[in-house]
């Protein structure tokens, strides 16, 4: 709805029970600049009427990504300052400044990957700059990311060329990078997402506005949020609440059933939100809606308003197009008495929702201009001094009354117990290796290619390795060395574009998936390709334990970021293998430096200890913990297990 500044609130987070709840908090959305203007009047005014938020919106210009305006600065350093003098508390709404800022105007194939759609530079961009704003304003940790994304006026487009949802992934991407950044910031910084429009017609052909429903776009947006995860192994959320704007369009609709569109949501139809936000995202890493395992996401009604006519009222000006049944703001429902009703019935509903935290009226005064809102709680005043609405006074006598506590029964919302499932019974899959295998102290040997002729030890572990020296090779021997039992095998690894010829379809798949530039997607393939290879190598000894030989006896890059690149695409490959083993690496703090620019990938280590600036056990290269050093000898490697 909102086409310029708006306003929330900073909000304390806790997992709400069916029988108790944070009370209610009620503030105002409105332009920082208005604010800064009059702060002389604004704040005190809200303080006088029990407001206690107040949320400013930034928008973030990609022809300037780096830079936040000077008007901008001092708008919201005079806000903050006021704000804090009367007691009231300032968020921060972020978003592009233009609907293409993110997507280019482009129309993706299909998104079937969770990083496809969208112009990656410029989403990794927004959020750097969303981590300036942070830095920029200390005292402000409540930020609104992202604002409809569900409408084409601020995400677009809206749908691929396939005609299926493109917003949601473009708007996830976002949510998920700023998410990252505002918490690096800042461990007090609190993130809301996605300022969620209250309806959409779901038409990929429409002539105009052609949209997504909120319903729609969460499951859409749930759907791309498991992919994601999927693919990145992420275990952080996208948000730390869900933000909405619940108007009722037209502002005539029946307060109690709000839309007739089971997809769409007014105030009274929150708990469709709710069944679809724990449809889209139950059994990720996002927390869920509700009073169930899993649940106590608080929710911000964030943007709700009714507006009042103007007619024969001194300095208003333009045209109501609003004026009218599609719009409402007409006859009855055009009232000060409408205005203040529905603001009275809303605190009364929302106060017993032990899921919303706040709840903010957009605008504390009216806009002159008829083709803006005029939904404020006070008349625009060319004087300079704003009259108060009859809703004004509700809404003062309502926070009065209550402190922001439910006068009624609470109607908490929880999912539909699910129908148990009868399956018959299926034989336990093969159990993976969940911790260090070796015992502390015990000796073993590690043999490979140049072992070929020994007779191996028979007493102590065995670790084998299955390549012959270089990627892509075999060990002649390995079916040989490793008929007795091993207790793992190891993998030699490395980077050279001469391989790059020998990268599988499927990893190149995988690779082509990856939000990176592309000779490290290549990278990422080869490395996947050669683990795969290693893998097939190693199948008929099924070993429940693989080690990535990182030495520099093998080429690699001179830039560590491919070189981990590889390695990331070993490890992703053998974690996706059914039972998953455990994964290590053998190296030396020199090597990996050297090769990796000290990547910290916290697997488990095995360092040769011969080497200069090898390790023992207390303290490895990277940052896993170090199962096995390896001595060395003129015939056989010794390794000790710590």
């Amino acid at each position: 709805m909102r086409k310029v500044v708006a306003l929330i609130a900073l909000v304390t987070f806790a997992l709400c029970a069916a029988t108790a709840r944070a009370n209610l908090s009620v503030g105002i959305n409105d332009d920082a600049g208005v604010e800064s203007a009059s702060a002389s009047w604004f704040f005190p005014t809200m303080r006088s009427e029990g407001l206690s938020v107040d949320t400013v919106t930034l928008r973030w210009d990609e022809g300037a990504p780096k830079t936040i305006s000077p008007s901008d600065v001092a708008a919201v350093n005079a806000v903050v300052s006021a704000a804090q003098a009367a007691g009231v508390t300032v968020e921060l709404d972020l978003y592009p400044l233009h609907s293409t800022a993110l997507t280019d105007g482009t129309r993706c194939r299909a998104a079937s990957s969770p990083l496809q759609c969208g112009d990656s530079v410029r989403i990794r961009r927004f959020a750097a700059w969303t981590a300036q704003v942070a830095q920029t304003f200390p005292a402000v940790h409540d930020f609104v990311v992202m604002n409809e994304c569900n409408q084409p006026y601020f995400v677009n487009p809206q749908w691929t060329l396939a005609g299926t949802n493109e917003s949601a992934e473009i708007c996830g991407r976002a949510l998920v990078a700023a998410y990252d950044a505002l918490h690096a910031v800042s461990a007090q910084n609190t993130v809301w997402g996605v300022g969620l429009s209250p309806r959409g017609n779901d038409d990929p052909n429409a002539a105009s506005n052609s949209s997504t429903s909120p319903v729609k776009f969460l499951a859409a947006l749930g759907a791309w949020f498991r992919a994601y995860v999927a693919q990145t192994h992420r275990t952080a959320p996208l948000m730390d609440g869900l933000d909405i704007h619940p108007y009722p369009v037209p502002q005539s609709l029946p307060f109690a059933t709000g839309y007739s569109n089971a997809n769409d949501a007014s105030v009274g139809n929150l708990p469709r939100l709710y069944a679809a936000f724990y449809s889209a995202f139950s059994g990720t890493p996002q927390p869920t809606i509700g009073q169930q395992t899993g649940g106590g996401l608080p929710v911000s009604v964030n943007e709700v308003g009714i507006q009042t006519s103007s007619a024969g009222l001194s300095g208003y000006h333009g045209v109501k197009l609003a004026a009218n049944a599609a719009g409402g703001v007409f006859g009855p429902y055009a009232t000060q008495a409408y205005q203040a009703q529905w603001y009275g019935q809303m605190l009364d509903l929302l106060a017993c929702d032990p899921n919303v935290r706040v709840v903010n009226i957009f605008k504390l005064v009216d806009e002159p201009d008829l083709g803006g809102w005029q939904s404020g709680l006070y008349q625009f005043s060319a004087n300079g001094t704003p009259a108060p609405k009859q809703s004004a006074q509700t809404v003062r006598s309502w926070i009065a009354s209550t402190g922001g506590a439910c006068r009624g029964s609470l109607h908490p919302w929880s999912p539909p117990s699910p129908k148990p499932v009868v399956t018959p019974p299926q034989p336990a899959p093969p159990a993976a290796p969940s911790g260090n295998p070796f015992t502390s102290g015990e000796r073993g040997w590690d043999v490979s290619w140049p072992n070929c002729f020994l007779t191996l030890p028979q007493t102590g572990f065995l670790v084998v390795g299955v390549t012959g020296g270089q990627p892509f090779t075999a060990n002649p021997c390995f079916r040989k060395e490793a008929a007795t039992g091993v207790a793992g095998v190891y993998v030699n690894t490395g980077y050279t574009k001469r391989w790059l010829e020998r990268t599988t379809r499927a990893c190149a798949n995988l690779g082509a998936a990856q939000d990176t530039p592309l000779a490290t997607r290549r990278a990422y393939a080869l490395g996947c390709s050669e683990a795969s290879y290693a893998f097939t190598l190693a199948t008929p000894v099924k070993p429940s334990m693989y080690w990535l030989d990182v030495e520099r006896s093998n080429p690699w890059s001179v830039s560590p970021t491919l070189n981990r690149a590889v390695l990331r695409g070993m490890v992703d490959f053998l974690a996706s293998r059914k039972p998953t083993p455990l994964i290590g690496v053998y190296s030396s703090p020199s090597w990996w430096r050297g090769i990796t620019g000290g990547w910290q990938l916290a697997l488990p280590e095995w360092t040769p200890t011969a080497v200069r600036g090898a390790a023992s056990c207390a303290q490895g290269f990277s940052t896993g913990p170090v199962w096995l050093t390896q001595g060395g000898s003129s015939r056989i490697d010794v390794d000790r297990a710590c």
